[in-house]
C-alpha cells in the first residue's frame, strides 16, 4: 500500500469525524430533556414526591430514559475520539464542551444517574452511561459509593 492510498482514508476519516462533531455541537440542544405531554385534559397523573425530575404541574414529567441513551452515546463517541487521537484541536475542544455540558447540565454531575439507579436498582443503564464519563475524567463519588452497596 502506498502512502497516497494510506493518506486518503485517514484524511477521509478525519473529515467525517470533524463534520460529525460539528453537527453534534450545532445540535447540542437536542440533548436537553423533552417533556412528556402528560395525561389528557381533565385527568391527573398521581404525583410522586420522590420524583425530583418531575416538572411543576401534574401534566409534565421529564422523559429521563429517552434523554440518557443519546448522552451515553455521546460519551462513547468522545471516549473514542480522545483515545484514538483522531480529532483535531478544534473538534477536541467542541467534543469536550459537549461532554462538559452533558455531564454538568443534563446528568447534573451524576445526580440523575443516582436518581435512576434508586428508581430502578436492577437497571444497568446508569452504570453503562457512567463508565465512559468516568474514563473521561468525570466522576460522582456518591454514585460510586452507591454502586458499592
Amino acid at each position: 500500500m502506498t502512502t497516497a492510498t494510506t493518506t486518503a482514508p485517514v484524511a477521509l476519516l478525519h473529515q467525517v469525524g470533524a463534520r460529525a462533531v460539528d453537527w453534534l455541537h450545532r445540535h447540542r440542544d437536542g440533548f436537553r430533556p423533552r417533556r412528556d405531554p402528560g395525561p389528557p385534559a381533565g385527568e391527573r397523573r398521581p404525583s410522586d414526591p420522590s420524583d425530583e425530575w418531575q416538572a411543576p404541574g401534574p401534566a409534565a414529567e421529564w422523559e429521563v430514559k429517552d434523554r440518557l441513551k443519546p448522552i451515553g452515546e455521546l460519551a462513547i463517541i468522545g471516549k473514542v475520539l480522545f483515545r484514538e487521537g483522531v480529532a483535531g484541536s478544534r473538534q477536541a475542544a467542541l467534543a469536550r464542551q459537549l461532554l462538559d455540558a452533558a455531564w454538568r447540565d443534563h446528568l447534573e454531575g451524576g445526580r440523575l444517574l443516582r436518581w435512576m439507579q434508586d428508581r430502578e436498582p436492577l437497571s444497568p443503564i446508569p452504570f453503562e452511561i457512567y463508565v465512559p464519563f468516568r474514563e473521561l475524567g468525570y466522576h460522582d463519588p456518591e454514585f460510586e459509593e452507591h454502586l458499592r452497596h
